[in-house]
């Protein structure tokens, strides 16, 4: 695996590749596959059977040194057909409402701080301009944002 730059979906991936996990329901379990082998970059994967095989579940989110507001390093999930994934102070957040076949990616104005799922919605804290932050709602699971003032 070594130099190589895609990995088209349902690529076995192992184990010992996955940093970040988060359960989504029952056996489904989304993580990011960014050790070892992918040391550099960043793929999101997913096991349907407890984290015993896994797959890579999307395109790449990140590539070391191409372009550090797109870091991913952090993943959440809610149910066996959604999960998000952003980087801390990075500027996206991409997210899947059904099981990885399609991944939806907000910009943000500045770093990202955390994502999660609140009171019915996605939910999102960014900075702006490095001093404020500032919450953003999901409405439609991640395909569209709104800042809210808190």
């Amino acid at each position: 695996m070594p130099g190589r730059v895609y990995f088209p979906p349902g690529t076995p991936v192992s184990a010992a590749d996955i940093g970040t996990r988060a359960v989504g329901s029952g056996r489904v379990v989304y993580g990011l596959a960014n050790r070892r082998a992918y040391l550099g970059s960043v793929w999101p994967v997913i096991s349907t059977d407890g984290g015993l095989h896994w797959q890579i579940d999307g395109p790449a989110f990140y590539f070391a040194g191409a372009s550090g507001p797109s870091v991913t390093d952090r993943i959440g999930a809610r149910g066996a057909r959604m999960a998000w994934a952003w980087g801390n102070s990075g500027n996206f957040v991409k997210v899947t409402t059904d099981g990885g076949r399609h991944w939806y990616i907000a910009d943000f104005p500045a770093g990202v701080k955390s994502v999660s799922w609140q009171a019915g919605r996605l939910t999102a804290l960014a900075y702006w301009n490095g001093l404020h932050v500032f919450r953003y709602v999901s409405p439609d699971n991640g395909r569209t944002w709104r800042s809210q003032h808190s």
